[in-house]
Order: structure tokens, then C-alpha cells, then sequence
């Protein structure tokens, strides 16, 4: 198992998914969230990290996640799209693109290093999605770009 303080790889399926603090946008309102706070204890997580809003292949993804949202919310998930991104343009993004998830701006990439998808010298977050479950653990990893119905079928599963 890797320790929170590791941040050179990846986290793998069993690992302990770390706590982070970050700003979050949930709907149109900037709130700080926390993997430990009350807004989250107790939640099965879909932590999606994404390169950068507005572009061809991230807006297809969080698009995509907004699509299927009731889907996964049915099976107990909720979606946390996390970028570099600031609040200002992931509230430009969400309302151009009518995203429904909550978006959290890693604006120093601090949560991206803790989970391994932030490359040495890269300001973006490599395309990377953790399925935690409601204990913080980590049940499931994807590197890439997501099918979502396959992603569902994993998650519904967990």
C-alpha cells in the first residue's frame, strides 16, 4: 500500500485514497471540499483528473460524465472532475457545457501530486479517474480516456 506522502506514482487498486482541501464549484457556488469532510465522509468517489478545461478531448469526458451523472448517482457514485483549472474557468466550462458534476480547481496541482497524475514539470494533470469507495479506499483505476458505459458497469459493481 502507498503512503499518502508517496506522490511519485500512481495510486493502485487497495491503496488509501489521501485527504485533500480544494476549491470546488457545486452548481454555480465556490465551496472548499475536503475528501474528509461532511459534504464527502461516507461517499463512494469518482475522482476523474483531467488535463484542461475547454478542450476537444476534456470537454467530451466531462460532457460524457454529465450525460451518465443519474446513472452513477444511481449506483451510489458521485463525480468529482478535478483539473488546474481555476473557479473562474471551471464555472465558464460548466455553464458553456451544461455539466451538472462538481468540478474542483487544483490550481497548484497539490491534489494531483498526492494521487501520482501530476508528470514532473507538467501545470496539467494527466487523464486519470479513481473509483474510492466510501471507506477512502481505492477499488478501482483508469488511465485515459473513459468509456462510460463500461465505467458504469465497473462501478455498479462496486
Amino acid at each position: 500500500m502507498v503512503s499518502p506522502l508517496d506522490e511519485s506514482r500512481l495510486l493502485q487498486t487497495g491503496d488509501i485514497a489521501p485527504d485533500f482541501v480544494g476549491q470546488a464549484l457545486i452548481g454555480d457556488r465556490q465551496v472548499e471540499l475536503a475528501l474528509s469532510g461532511p459534504e464527502l465522509v461516507g461517499k463512494k468517489i469518482i475522482l476523474a483528473f483531467y488535463p484542461k478545461d475547454s478542450t476537444p478531448g476534456c470537454t467530451r469526458e466531462m460532457c460524457d460524465f454529465s450525460a451518465q451523472i443519474k446513472e452513477f448517482a444511481g449506483a451510489g457514485w458521485q463525480i468529482i472532475g478535478v483539473s488546474c483549472d481555476s473557479i473562474d474557468s471551471h464555472r465558464r466550462f460548466a455553464a458553456k457545457n451544461g455539466l451538472q458534476q462538481i468540478l474542483i480547481a487544483d490550481t497548484g496541482g497539490n491534489i494531483g501530486r498526492k494521487y501520482g497524475v501530476m508528470a514532473n514539470g507538467k501545470a496539467t494533470a494527466s487523464r486519470v479517474l479513481y473509483l474510492i469507495d466510501a471507506e477512502r479506499i481505492v477499488q478501482h483505476v483508469h488511465q485515459g480516456m473513459p468509456d462510460m458505459q463500461a465505467l458504469l458497469q465497473i462501478a455498479s459493481l462496486i
